[in-house]
């Protein structure tokens, strides 16, 4: 249960500090501001969460289900932001150009957050 707390405690972190990115580019860059940030912050954040917790549910004691659940997650997961992110930009909700940009960014954090935590937790229980 202390790997669900780190996970969710460092992922809550990391997209807290990329939506203050992407405040500090707003401002810099001056787009039009567009809840779907904070909208994107928060479907990132309960999204991996959700994955995650479905993920140690599903491979409750088997490493070889780990790994398998842990592609289908990944691969689940980008799916569905990619989904998420192709309605956002249909019906024009904000500018396609910088809603990529921070989507990326947030994806971008996404991924470098897993790969550090999933590598660190390989690393210990070997």
């Amino acid at each position: 249960m202390g790997s669900v707390r780190k996970y969710i405690t460092g992922n809550f972190i990391a997209m807290a500090v990329t939506l203050l990115l992407c405040l500090v580019l707003s401002y810099w860059f001056k787009p039009a501001w567009s809840n779907m940030r904070i909208v994107c912050a928060v479907l990132f954040f309960v999204v991996s969460v959700l994955t995650f917790l479905w993920l140690q549910r599903y491979a409750k004691g088997s490493q070889r289900k780990y790994v398998s659940g842990y592609m289908l997650v990944k691969s689940s997961r980008l799916l569905l932001l990619i989904v998420f992110a192709i309605i956002v930009c249909a019906c024009k909700w904000e500018n396609p150009k910088w809603f990529l940009i921070f989507f990326g960014l947030f994806y971008l954090v996404l991924l470098v957050y897993d790969t550090t935590f999933f590598y660190n937790l390989e690393k210990r229980v070997k």
